[in-house]
Order: structure tokens, then C-alpha cells, then sequence
């Protein structure tokens, strides 16, 4: 089953919010406060012997980090360092000088605390800290920070993992490694590496939506890794292991923007179409099954809790509106919309064969030979356990009990 990263991202950033609507701890024996730092941080143009105050303070609390005894101890410095990663002036030098001076001193102690607290005895605090570690790295949003985000990224844990990738997401970063003047062509080469192999192994959605965003496709390998990335959603919709359909709109998304800007050459746009022709096809396969599956006994049984039922439409409806808009599709917008709306079973068939038309139009992603609008996937059967989870469901309903989502 996926965790739900969303939820663990949430549970740090409201940790940080609530901190900082209280008095933010300074450790004991520290050189530099926290009222200290933030003097410095709305200083217009901070001298250079506070910037090595900002330095220090940066190293003391991500030592203090390894320190703590629970994670109650370790919610002030996570917030100590988030609070204090971006100087408030509105010039861009400041801001930039600031950034790379907090970066730089994170980079210079983070690889080893990281280290250290992998070494852990206490599991439950091993993977607070680390996970710390990787929410500040992330949110630090600083290209100095790549060689660590990537170390992240190896790591066991899916939070670990989410906070890596959506940290090597960002766009400072990926105009960093997709520029002309990367000043270090080994980091990139490692980060090109380490994604690829990370979406090979990687089964938790919201992080292979993570990586899709962070795969710099201006290098044949960062195609590749996208390329990836939809390869293991189909896997995941054959099996019936997709617990949130709405990672596929990130990932249409991302596609989208990148043909939009030109980023790619036609063949690339073409492969990455043909994998979006066999997402949304097997999305619909899976809603027209989900809700009219029958057993042995010609019983009807819906086999999607409500969630996915909505999660399913919404993405149905937004694909064809980006695959319109990417196709420039002069075919009729918002059909399958009004057709999923109105529960029209039997004119959703035809509206998704007009959709793959319009994405072959364009793109030319059938081989010679087969009939444009083809669906290009096969959706098996349910395993068993999908029928059983739903049984379940529906017993539970009829006693007037509740069984969540996360049950499915």
C-alpha cells in the first residue's frame, strides 16, 4: 500500500506553522540566537561577519538536531532553520547572497548528521531526523544542496524519498542542471543516475510524480526517467495497486508544460504521448470496471471506494482538456465531461477513441497498421483481494459502519 506523503508533508509543515506561532527555542549553550539571526535576516545588506553568524548558527542547530530525545525537542529546530532559510530583503543579490551562505553551511554538516542519525538504535527517531534533514534540504531550495538531495533520495523511508525528489523539483534547481552553464557536469550526471534508478525500483506514487517533475529532459536521460515514470503507472494500473489517480494529472501536467515550451524534439513528444494515450485508456478501463464489474454470479459489485470514483473523473476530464490544448484538437472540448457527469455508460467509450485520435493527429503514436483510436492497453481482471476489500466495504455500509480509504 502507498503511504500518503502528502499527509507526512503536511504533518511537518503544520509542526513548523504551530512552532512558529510560539516562542521559538534557541539550544542551550548556542552561540547565535534565534532573535539574533532574525535581526540579521532583515538587515537590508547583512556585512559579512553576521553572514558567518547565519553560518554558525545554521551548523549549531542541525548538530542539536541529533541531540534530541523525542520528537518534541526536534520541532523547534526544524522550524529554527526553515524560518530563517531566505533573507527578506526585496534585492535579488541579497536574497541570493543570503541563500547561498545558509545553503552552503547546511551542505557543509548536513551529509554527516544525516550519517549519523541513519545509526540510530531508536527507529521511531532515526527517521524524524532524517526526515528533518530532508524536509529543510528541500525547502533550503538552493542548487548547492543537489549532492544532498541526492544522498536523500537513496534513502528506505518514502518520506525521505518524497522530500528528495520534490526537492530536486524545484525551478531553481532544474534551471540550475538544464543550463548552459552548469558548473559541475559530474552532479548532473549523478542526479541523472540516481533518478533513473529511483523510479526503476520506486513503488510510492507521490514520489515517482516527484521525480517525473524533477527529470531535467533537456538530456535524452531525463526523457527517459519521465518515460519511466509513466511505465510504472501502467504497471501499477495492471495491477491494480494505484491508490490515487490524481498523481497521473501531475504527471500530464508535467508533459504538457514540457511539450508547451518546446523542451523537447517531436519523436521525444511523441513516445511521451503514446505513454499518455496508454494512462488515460487504462484510467478509463479501470473506472468503466470499477463501477460495472460483475461477478461469477452476475452480481453487480462497484469495486472503487468514492474517493477513487472521484479522483477518476477529475482526471479524465482535466487529461482531455490538456490533451486538447497540447493537440490543439479542433474536436468538441468538455464532451467527456458532460458525458461522466451525466453517467452516460454507453458514450464514454467513444469520447476516449476521440481523444486518442486527436493525440495521434498530432503525434502519430500508432504503429503502422493499427486503426487511429485503438485503445493501446488491456486492463486484467481484479485480483481477488480487490473484490473481497470491496465486499467488505459494502457490508460494512449496510451496518452503518465506516471503512476509509485507506483500506482499499
Amino acid at each position: 500500500m502507498n503511504i500518503d506523503i502528502r499527509k507526512v508533508s503536511l504533518h511537518f509543515l503544520l509542526l513548523s506553522v504551530g512552532i512558529a506561532m510560539s516562542m521559538t527555542e534557541t539550544p542551550a549553550g548556542a552561540a547565535v540566537s534565534v532573535r539574533e539571526v532574525r535581526k540579521i535576516r532583515n538587515t537590508a545588506a547583512p556585512l559579512d561577519n553576521q553572514m558567518k553568524k547565519i553560518e554558525l548558527f545554521v551548523q549549531e542547530q542541525v548538530r542539536s538536531m541529533l541531540k534530541v530525545k523525542d520528537q518534541s525537542e526536534l520541532k523547534p529546530l526544524i522550524n529554527n532553520l526553515m524560518e530563517n532559510s531566505q533573507h527578506t530583503s526585496n534585492q535579488v543579490d541579497t536574497r541570493r547572497i543570503y541563500s547561498h551562505r545558509f545553503s552552503s553551511a547546511l551542505h557543509s554538516v548536513v551529509k554527516n548528521a544525516y550519517e549519523q542519525a541513519d545509526q540510530f538504535a531508536d527507529q521511531n527517531l532515526r527517521w524524524n531526523i532524517k526526515l528533518g534533514l530532508a524536509f529543510v534540504t528541500a525547502n533550503a531550495n538552493n542548487p548547492v544542496l543537489i549532492e544532498d538531495l541526492i544522498l536523500f533520495l537513496k534513502d528506505k523511508s518514502e518520506a525521505v524519498r518524497y522530500w528528495a525528489a520534490k526537492g530536486l523539483s524545484l525551478p531553481i534547481i532544474q534551471e540550475y542542471v538544464q543550463s548552459n552553464n552548469v558548473d559541475n557536469q559530474n552532479i548532473v550526471a549523478d542526479l541523472l543516475k540516481i533518478l533513473g534508478e529511483t523510479v526503476e525500483n520506486e513503488n510510492n506514487e507521490y514520489v515517482i510524480a516527484q521525480i517525473a517533475r524533477a527529470a531535467p529532459v533537456k538530456y535524452p536521460e531525463g526523457v527517459n526517467i519521465l518515460k519511466g515514470c509513466i511505465s510504472k503507472r501502467i504497471s501499477q494500473y495492471k495491477d491494480w495497486t494505484v491508490a490515487d489517480e490524481l498523481v497521473d494529472l501531475e504527471i500530464v501536467e508535467v508533459i504538457n508544460r514540457i511539450i508547451e515550451r518546446g523542451n523537447i524534439d517531436r519523436g521525444q513528444a511523441g513516445d511521451l504521448m503514446l505513454g499518455v494515450a496508454k494512462i488515460v485508456t487504462l484510467a478509463y478501463l479501470r473506472y468503466t470496471e470499477g463501477m460495472t464489474y460483475k461477478n461469477a454470479d452476475g452480481k453487480k459489485i462497484v469495486l472503487l471506494p468514492e474517493r477513487n470514483q472521484e479522483y477518476l473523473k477529475t482526471f479524465l476530464i482535466q487529461a482531455e482538456r490538456l490533451i486538447h490544448i497540447i493537440t490543439k484538437s479542433g474536436a468538441q472540448q468538455g464532451r467527456l465531461k458532460n458525458i461522466l457527469l451525466m453517467n452516460q455508460w454507453n458514450k464514454i467509450k467513444n469520447a476516449l477513441r476521440s481523444i486518442l485520435i486527436s493525440i495521434d493527429k498530432t503525434f502519430e503514436i500508432y504503429p503502422p497498421g493499427t486503426p487511429s483510436g485503438s485503445f493501446l492497453e488491456e486492463l486484467p481482471p481484479p485480483p481477488a483481494r480487490i473484490v473481497e476489500r470491496a465486499l467488505i466495504r459494502v457490508s460494512l455500509d449496510k451496518k452503518g459502519s465506516f471503512v476509509g480509504d485507506d483500506q482499499y
